[in-house]
């Protein structure tokens, strides 16, 4: 039995070619676009900086972590983790992301 209503609407839209919530052409969290943002940045050889997720230990939430754990928190670039970084790789599944759950690794350095 298909999905009702507005579920079926919205399944409908993602399977058009180009379709509204893709990955060629997204929704804009904020009216945040990323073609123009990304433009922006390479053209004033700017590294961006996400306002409502900076990185710092106020976007970590209080009280998820102790002040102990917040004090070894090292904001890195992806690039700086893995040699090649991809943010979506071979396709979309709404089992990517652990929504709600804070997931802590800690790395030895040295």
């Amino acid at each position: 039995m298909p999905p009702p209503g507005v579920c079926l609407n919205i399944l409908n839209e993602r399977h058009e070619k180009e379709g509204r919530g893709s990955v060629s052409n997204p929704d804009k969290f904020l009216d945040q676009d990323f073609k123009k943002l990304h433009q922006y940045c390479l053209m004033n050889e700017f590294r961006f900086i996400d306002g409502m997720f900076p990185p710092e230990c106020s976007s970590i939430g209080d009280g998820l972590l102790h002040q102990n754990e917040l004090a070894r928190i090292v904001w890195q670039r992806p690039r700086i983790m893995v040699k090649d970084p991809r943010f979506i790789l071979g396709g979309v599944s709404r089992f990517d992301f652990r929504q709600g759950r804070l997931v802590l690794e800690i790395w030895e350095v040295g």
